[in-house]
């Protein structure tokens, strides 16, 4: 496979030590910090051929995998280079969702946030799989709790965590001009120590900026009803028990 690489300016967290360290005894560059990064993730590429032990969860476009140091990949299969794409709705590229989580890196609203962006990696062959590094969460997804696959966190007060999911999709559109435009369950995490939600999942994320005032106003309403329908799911869910 044959890939480029693009990095953002970013404070390293300690995690990311161990896995240059062979790189950067005698390199300690930022190049060299890239470098041990994608042969970590293209040695995990080729592991997860025959132990697929470092399986996280999957959406219906891609499968997340757990890396050392308290990350996780994000590996998307290519389908915007498929014969059919036109025919699809297939959402961003991994440079555009990629573009969100660094937009929004450092946003936080009443404790609610995205993963922290580590990198991406896009492959330059169609059809081969493009990949999103970021933050392992330590969190639960709201999607297993409502299938009774999970349980959620003993700190978990459902009025808090709604009232602040709801504050942070105002948030996003107020401060950042973005629309999620995909909130569901399934993308939604509730973190075990605080018992608040992660947002995840910007593949079809959309920015606000230059749109007009009733396209701006359905994508902002679209993202406060579907609010209020993972709200409506929780209740169901929680009256079935």
């Amino acid at each position: 496979m044959i890939y480029t690489f693009e990095s953002w300016q970013y404070t390293v967290p300690m995690a990311l030590d161990d896995i240059s360290a062979g790189h950067r005894e005698n390199d300690p560059s930022e190049t060299s910090l890239e470098s041990g990064l994608i042969a970590l993730v293209l040695r995990k590429l080729e592991e997860i051929r025959s132990d697929p032990s470092s399986y996280m969860d999957e959406g219906g476009a891609a499968v997340v995998h757990e890396l050392p140091g308290g990350l996780c990949m994000k590996i998307m299969h290519d389908r915007h280079s498929s014969k059919d794409a036109s025919l699809m709705n297939l959402g961003n590229t991994v440079a555009q969702e990629s573009h969100f989580l660094r937009a929004l890196e450092n946003f936080s609203v009443s404790g609610v946030r995205t993963p922290r962006y580590i990198a991406h990696i896009e492959s330059t062959l169609p059809g081969e799989p493009n990949i999103i590094i970021m933050e392992k969460l330590d969190a639960v997804n709201l999607q297993h709790v409502l299938n009774g696959t999970a349980e959620v966190p003993e700190n978990f007060d459902a009025k808090i965590f709604f009232d602040a999911l709801d504050a942070y999709i105002q948030a996003l559109s107020e401060v950042h001009h973005i629309a999620h435009r995909d909130l569901e369950p399934r993308n939604v995490m509730i973190d075990r120590s605080t018992g608040l939600p992660y947002v995840i999942d910007f593949g079809r994320a959309r920015s606000l900026r230059g749109l007009s005032a009733s396209d701006r106003r359905s994508l902002v309403d679209g993202d406060d009803l579907a609010v209020e329908k993972i709200y409506v799911a929780w209740l169901n869910a929680s009256t079935k028990k």
